[in-house]
């Protein structure tokens, strides 16, 4: 019997998931109120679904994983949407349909595939806290940037997903001066 690996970070693991699943979100954080609040839902989202299917992981069958994963993150959704409704219903009617989308994010459904039914429960929880507090972070930055910058480009749609593509850069570049990679030499 194997001894588990510790999943690696979702960005270095499929960057391509990762973007595919942020840009619908970056979309709605035009602002520092709405990116922290649709920050805090996919958070929620994250968290909630992961601790519940990683609780019953042993009894999920494996032909029905991804239905259990849908019918729980898209319960999970109406349940806090359902909340964000009856208490910031302004915010409510901002985030409109975004809220609700979280439900089939790529994003949401891979991590939570990947982590709740392979690890247990402590390694999953701790895995999408990190995973909801980037996200988080990402959305709240965009959205401060969005809203406090003066630049019209970035207040569109597309200014968002130039964000996205600026930060994906600049990961990629820090990351490709942490690792040696075949051709760098060693010191």
């Amino acid at each position: 019997m194997g001894v588990k690996k510790k999943p690696e970070p979702v960005l270095i693991q499929d960057q391509i998931v990762f973007v595919l699943g942020m840009c619908p979100l970056l979309v709605i954080a035009d602002s520092l109120q709405t990116g922290l609040w649709i920050g805090l839902t996919c958070m929620t989202v994250i968290f909630i679904s992961n601790l519940l299917i990683s609780a019953i992981r042993n009894f999920i069958p494996y032909e029905l994983r991804l239905v259990f994963i849908l019918l729980t993150t898209a319960c999970v959704v109406s349940a806090l949407n359902l909340l964000a409704q009856a208490w910031v219903y302004d915010i409510s009617v901002k985030l409109g349909i975004y809220v609700p989308l979280i439900a089939m994010n790529c994003l949401v459904l891979a991590f939570i595939e990947n982590h709740s039914i392979r690890f247990n429960v402590i390694d999953s929880v701790t895995d999408s806290v990190r995973l909801g507090l980037l996200v988080s972070g990402i959305l709240l930055l965009a959205g401060a940037l969005r809203e406090y910058s003066g630049l019209y480009l970035l207040r569109q749609p597309f200014g968002a997903l130039l964000l996205l593509a600026l930060l994906v850069a600049v990961i990629n570049r820090v990351g490709s001066n942490s690792t040696p990679g075949p051709h760098s030499e060693l010191s």
